[in-house]
């Protein structure tokens, strides 16, 4: 399983994150997440607990039943922070499309680009809060069938959005965005991706991807800020 998940990683960045279709989506889901035979047990879980010293969630997530568990809104947020700090999740102005969308607003310097409805968003919107419909929130009974805690695109989908708004919050100065090469890719996985061993061959081989793209310019660190939070192994990897 962490061989698949690593490979994941390189998947999903080999597609960009903004350029994979459903089509490859559903290819890719189709290879890795097959399901496993219904005699097994279904997937289990430890109530989320928070560490006093750090307020970090924690949380055991059991990819041991039918299909792989995903993080449910509480540790998904907390994931963010812990890798990227806190800040990184806000809607601001210039991610909004203009509300004409014949107009052509002026570009936006430093590779940021529009990508929000104007009419869905507003700035200061929290983007885990306006996605967490289509997440996995226990808070609000959301382990049904409109809202399973399985991997599917609808949740992909919105954690591509969640990716695109922290990339878009990056800056060259941020020291938690520094990833331009594979020793800073590695330390950034590390950090994204606790429960995987950092001392292995595929670890490396995928910092030494993301440092490439992410050592570019800054729109190679926005793609691959945005193509690791959007990830299946950042889903679902604790």
């Amino acid at each position: 399983m962490r061989r698949q998940i690593l490979t994941l990683i390189f998947t999903t960045l080999g597609c960009m994150s903004l350029a994979c279709s459903r089509e490859d989506l559903g290819d890719l889901k189709t290879k890795y997440l097959r399901k496993k035979p219904p005699a097994e047990s279904p997937a289990t879980e430890k109530p989320a607990e928070v560490t006093p010293s750090t307020k970090v969630v924690t949380k055991n997530i059991d990819n041991s039943g039918a299909s792989m568990q995903v993080k449910d809104v509480l540790l998904l947020r907390s994931s963010v922070e812990g890798c990227m700090g806190s800040g990184m999740l806000a809607v601001t102005a210039d991610m909004l499309l203009p509300t004409d969308l014949t107009t052509n607003p002026p570009k936006l310097p430093d590779a940021r680009l529009r990508f929000l409805l104007a009419t869905q968003y507003k700035v200061g919107d929290d983007v885990i809060d306006k996605e967490s419909g289509n997440l996995v929130d226990v808070a609000t009974g959301a382990r049904t069938n409109i809202a399973a805690d399985s991997l599917t695109d609808t949740y992909l989908r919105s954690l591509e959005t969640i990716g695109n708004v922290v990339a878009h919050n990056c800056s060259t100065t941020n020291p938690n965005c520094q990833c331009g090469s594979k020793d800073e890719a590695l330390e950034m996985m590390t950090k994204c991706l606790p429960g995987l061993n950092p001392n292995t061959v595929e670890m490396n081989d995928s910092a030494a991807l993301l440092g490439a793209i992410c050592g570019e310019n800054v729109e190679g660190m926005r793609k691959a800020i945005s193509s690791l939070i959007s990830s299946y192994a950042f889903a679902v990897a604790r």
